[in-house]
């Protein structure tokens, strides 16, 4: 009996580079008599063309997409922090940030990383998302996230 392709979420390996915004689609491949291709579910993501298929005129300014110049962003891109510095810079100003501790191969972070850039869009800009990638960070930063 040959198998057909497992959805994403059936995999049992960790995808690479799963980011929406600049990382090429991952896949993996499942091992059975036909070799099958297993993608992530961000190989057919581009925001663009699913915005102008949608009605929204699309225009991409400091990371986010506006829907129209008096309605605000319908999505904004969460910045990274990459550094103990920019953190305790973040962390000075008197507006409010949620940072969300993440890394790239969590399934569960690739599923919540869309959904806070939508929320980001709807407290714009009162209160600013960002994301700390815990692989590509120091481990000092990642000790003063009390991640372990």
């Amino acid at each position: 009996m040959a198998s057909a392709a497992l959805p994403f979420y059936q995999t049992r390996g960790m995808p690479r580079n799963p980011c929406p915004c600049s990382c090429p689609p991952a896949s993996a491949s499942a091992s059975s008599s036909s070799s099958s291709s297993i993608s992530s579910p961000w190989q057919d993501y581009n925001s663009s063309t699913q915005l102008a298929r949608s009605g929204y005129r699309c225009v991409k300014a400091a990371g986010s997409f506006w829907k129209g110049k008096e309605e605000g962003p319908i999505w904004v891109e969460m910045e990274a922090i990459s550094a103990e510095e920019q953190l305790d810079r973040l962390l000075a100003q008197p507006q409010p940030i949620i940072i969300d501790w993440m890394a790239k191969w969590c399934r569960k972070c690739i599923y919540l990383k869309p959904k806070l850039e939508k929320l980001a869009a709807e407290f714009y800009p009162k209160i600013k998302f960002y994301y700390v990638d815990v692989n590509d960070v120091p481990q000092s930063l990642v000790k003063r996230g009390g991640i372990s």
